[in-house]
């Protein structure tokens, strides 16, 4: 199918099969999607696929969020008459990864009264575009809801981005205790917060940091141009 998108024969697969369930029908939309044929995908979605399951629905609005039409996914998020886990989770992923926390926490919000399962991505989605955007009380607020809220343990990239946050904000000391207590190898964590340490000038964190890195990758010369540029600058 994918094969076919690409090479223009889409449509001569499409006459010679003798029938077409979801299954085929949402392999079509993804196909032209991932081909960048935007036009036909929403062409087929809206003649042959309206009717069908969520799954045809939830294709089409990631294909707009590929490639940039959030108000078309919203429009067509509004219109569906049901929704799933996978159309909320999409709709919070695409505006918080643009920048759009606001509505992304709207979609959230949503999702909670409608009783629907939040998952990981969702929250790293938001963490991002709270680090992005310096909401630090907003990024601590979903972080510890992850766990307590919605039952998800933090995985190792929601730790990545709340150190992030708390980075980019000049709050050294709480990222580095949260480093401390993560249940995983921290490694990315570690250079996050040399980054942060050589922009807020922090020396002590910036060696402390540096030295773990030494460690753990001493092959890698990232960390020591990095601690010269503290010292130096």
């Amino acid at each position: 199918m994918v094969v076919a998108a690409q090479s223009g024969q889409a449509k001569r697969l499409f006459d010679t099969c003798p029938k077409w369930d979801v299954v085929s029908w949402t392999a079509l939309i993804v196909s032209y999607g991932q081909h960048g044929s935007l036009a036909e995908a929403e062409s087929v979605f809206e003649s042959a696929c309206a009717h069908l399951d969520p799954a045809c629905w939830n294709a089409m609005i990631v294909i707009f969020v590929q490639n940039g039409h959030l108000a078309k996914a919203r429009g067509l998020f509004e219109r569906m008459a049901t929704r799933d886990s996978i159309t909320w989770n999409a709709m919070v992923s695409a505006h918080a990864q643009n920048g759009h926390l606001d509505v992304a926490v709207e979609f959230l919000h949503g999702m909670c009264l409608e009783g629907r399962k939040l998952n990981p991505e969702s929250f790293r989605c938001i963490l991002v575009a709270c680090s992005y955007g310096g909401n630090v009380g907003e990024a601590w607020k979903y972080f510890v809801s992850l766990r307590g809220d919605h039952a998800i343990n933090p995985s190792k990239d929601h730790y990545c981005c709340m150190v992030d946050t708390l980075g980019r904000a000049g709050r050294l000391s709480e990222a580095q205790e949260l480093i401390c207590a993560m249940p995983y190898i921290a490694d990315v964590e570690w250079a996050s917060l040399l980054a942060s340490c050589a922009t807020y000038k922090d020396d002590y964190r910036a060696k402390q940091a540096a030295n773990v890195l030494f460690k753990l990758q001493p092959e890698i010369s990232a960390p020591y141009v990095t601690l010269s540029n503290v010292y130096c600058g």
